[in-house]
């Protein structure tokens, strides 16, 4: 009887190691995306019209995700669009927040 629940236990524990370790594989960012990255950064730290403020860029499959806050509301209007114009961007999501 114990040794059957624990033969269990151990099945259950591999299973979940085994979904954690595929997930762990899938949300490793791919060099495109990684380039974007870089690429979104460099454009809005040029941008001397505005206050960049603490915005922090992510890229996944082309989407960029914008977050923190900017001091203007402009700020976060302009952003926005410089990073929709760069090629390779599929889609924009901006979480930034005027602060």
């Amino acid at each position: 009887m114990k040794r059957a629940m624990y033969r269990t236990i151990g099945y259950v524990l591999m299973f979940f190691a085994c979904i954690t370790v595929s997930a762990c594989a899938t949300v490793q960012q791919n060099p495109e995306d990684r380039e974007l990255e870089r690429v979104v950064e460099r454009e809005i730290s040029s941008g001397s019209a505005y206050s960049r403020g603490g915005v922090i860029v992510s890229v996944n499959d082309g989407v960029a995700i914008l977050k923190g806050s900017v001091k203007q509301g402009i700020d976060k209007i302009l952003i926005e669009k410089i990073v929709r114009d760069i090629e390779g961007i599929s889609e924009v999501r901006n979480y930034i927040f005027v602060d």
